[in-house]
């Protein structure tokens, strides 16, 4: 029981009693300062009081509560009061508790997948669910998200690792590699998972440049997706074409060549009008690759289709039923094949119809014609007028589209416009903004040499 002189400001506590010389105890807790002193045993009591010096202060207060830092001071040794025990229970349980809850998120968090797109964005924590027609399904936190597989640069699942080291080598560059862990992960691997290391396995193939591997493949991944919906073959994913091979090989190989015959023996038996647009798409790049521009054209004429008759209500001649980018590759063509004037023809009336990522091409291609043309023109006003429309054109490529590919070799083509035009002060300075801009560009070398002849 305790006992509390007023007069004295004593306060006893009956349970518990200190030893002398055991080290301090936090005897008050007042709101100006705390109050440390040595225990100081009440002669012929028998019991323990603590002074203090204010009214608001509290002595005997237990450690168990300390473990905040709310106290100063640690009790003597010897005071466990129902309370304290209770206290320490509520730590124990409490610390318990937060351990379980680390334990189970860090196990959590490595069990996790993660995705990492070709923008950067990278999704952690995750859980692959499927993978179809070219897309990649996944949980993230109570979300279900889909990205298509050509949009995805690294892909890690924990529970496997021959795919994620087929990942890593892939991304290292190292093809053959690659193609083995990829092919040992397949062998333990569910149907959705196949159908991914099916993906990534033409990603390898597209990757080392084996354009003939890389087009059996993505034909069979097309044929599968085409089974997969029914047998109707006309249900073609946009996801599975967008998988289409990219990097050829080099010019003139008979790796192209086998690329080619695939293609033609596929054209032939598939019904997908979408399916045979993405084939087509492929022959263009490969023919011309190869040097046949005529029969890169017969393709991409198939792919423009037929040029309706009717005129809109403006007067301007609309598109061919092709895209708009079959007109920049007939164009391109064109262009390889020096006829100048086609070149101007498809692409002078269809400027404004032309979506923003299209121009720098169509501009690039468009004023590099009438500067060709420019040269062959024997009549000196009517070269000057097309050298000052292809001045136009190409600037509007350096000035609106600077970080384009096409803005390098756009400005240097307008530095030898203004050469021709007699403006050399104009020529020096856009020859001298290709060697600072571009520095590391093909673009620049030919700047150099053009400045470098100007000095003479």
């Amino acid at each position: 029981m305790n006992r509390i002189n007023t007069t004295s400001q004593l306060i006893t506590d009956d349970n518990c009693s200190v030893p002398k010389g055991q080290g301090t105890v936090a005897v008050g807790v007042s709101p100006r300062r705390s109050v440390v002193q040595q225990p100081q045993p009440r002669r012929g009591a028998g019991k323990t009081a603590y002074r203090q010096r204010s009214p608001y202060a509290f002595s005997n207060v237990p450690s168990g509560l300390n473990f905040f830092g709310l106290f100063p001071g640690a009790l003597a040794p010897g005071y466990c009061p129902p309370a304290r025990r209770a206290c320490e229970k509520l730590r124990c349980s409490i610390t318990l508790s937060l351990c379980v809850a680390a334990i189970l998120t860090v196990a959590a968090s490595a069990a996790a997948d993660s995705i990492k797109l070709t923008s950067g964005i990278t999704h952690d924590s995750v859980k692959i669910v499927g993978v179809s027609d070219g897309t990649i399904r996944f949980l993230w936190g109570k979300s279900t998200l889909s990205k298509p597989v050509s949009k995805v640069a690294f892909i890690n699942i924990t529970d496997d690792g021959n795919f994620t080291k087929g990942e890593n080598l892939l991304g290292q560059g190292k093809y053959a590699e690659a193609e083995k862990a990829y092919s040992s992960a397949q062998r333990t691997a569910t149907k959705w998972k196949k159908t991914l290391i099916d993906y990534r396995l033409l990603a390898v193939s597209n990757a080392a440049g084996h354009i003939d591997k890389s087009t059996a493949r993505w034909l069979k991944i097309v044929d599968d997706a085409c089974r997969e919906s029914s047998n109707r073959t006309a249900d073609v994913s946009a996801g599975v074409l967008s998988l289409r091979p990219k990097k050829l090989a080099p010019p003139k190989s008979k790796a192209n060549d086998r690329a080619i015959t695939l293609l033609n023996g596929k054209i032939k038996e598939t019904k997908s009008d979408a399916y045979v647009k993405a084939i087509r798409e492929l022959l263009v790049d490969l023919y011309e690759c190869q040097g046949q521009l005529a029969k890169a054209r017969a393709e991409a004429m198939k792919l423009a289709g037929k040029t309706p008759t009717s005129k809109p209500s403006g007067g301007t001649k609309t598109l061919p039923v092709g895209s708009a980018n079959v007109q920049l590759r007939l164009a391109s063509l064109s262009m390889k094949e020096g006829q100048f004037d086609k070149v101007i023809e498809l692409l002078q009336p269809r400027m404004k119809q032309f979506a923003a990522p299209e121009l720098p091409t169509a501009m690039l291609l468009l004023g590099k014609a009438k500067l060709e043309k420019a040269k062959a023109e024997s009549k000196k006003p009517a070269s000057r007028k097309l050298l000052i429309e292809a001045g136009l054109d190409l600037m509007r490529v350096a000035v609106f589209f600077t970080s384009s590919s096409e803005a390098p070799h756009a400005l240097l083509l307008a530095g030898e416009v203004n050469e021709r035009l007699g403006n050399n002060r104009g020529a020096k300075a856009a020859y001298s903004a290709v060697v600072r801009r571009y520095a590391k560009s093909p673009a620049a070398k030919e700047a150099k040499k053009a400045l470098e002849r100007m000095k003479k």
